[in-house]
């Protein structure tokens, strides 16, 4: 969805809006149902206007997601959590540990359903901005999917994280008050 925001710019949005009123417009040429051709042609100069306007003050550049960003500022994430750090033969190892309320992600199962796909990156973007980490640029599938192996099911996994190796165990956890079950994250380790 983020992508979608970032790709139109308020530019594209007034063109594109300037493209349906003439849609609206000819459909009203050719139905005469009794209604105006006014209206419809009075939101194409409009928005063509806009459009224009927007591209001569470089707001043109500036798009939905941005828009979105300042409209509405993502509200600071309270995280429960410990770091750990430790080595391991060449390997050194960041871990951060998520006590109750863990943070909530969510998960699509995969065809077969045995195993579950991390496509929805916004909910972990968001958990990794708050620990001050860089993000993900995609989803993936559980490890198991991978390697096979039964211990791998609850991890996901990201060989190309720029710091490493990051690997994302998910859990299980209960709303009490909601009486409701939700995938959250237990834990993050990053091998280094």
């Amino acid at each position: 969805m983020n992508q979608v925001l970032e790709f139109l710019t308020l530019s594209h949005l007034a063109l594109f809006m300037a493209f349906i009123c003439s849609v609206w417009a000819i459909r009203t040429l050719f139905t005469r149902e009794g209604k105006s051709l006014f209206t419809p042609l009075f939101f194409v100069l409009i928005f063509v206007a806009g459009s224009i306007v927007l591209d001569m003050h470089n707001i043109s550049q500036y798009n939905l997601l941005n828009l979105k960003q300042k409209l509405f500022p993502e509200k600071p994430l309270l995280l429960n959590y410990e770091i750990q750090e430790w080595k391991s033969d060449f390997t050194r190892y960041r871990s951060y540990t998520f006590s109750h309320p863990r943070p909530k992600i969510t998960l699509k199962p995969t065809d077969g359903g045995k195993y579950f796909i991390l496509e929805d990156i916004d909910q972990l973007n968001a958990i990794l901005r708050a620990l001050k980490l860089p993000e993900v640029t995609h989803g993936t599938p559980e490890l198991a999917t991978i390697t096979g192996s039964t211990l791998d099911v609850t991890k996901f996994q990201w060989k190309d994280y720029p710091l490493g190796t990051l690997t994302v165990i998910r859990d299980l956890c209960r709303d009490r008050q909601a009486l409701t079950s939700y995938h959250c994250l237990s834990r993050i380790i990053i091998a280094y």
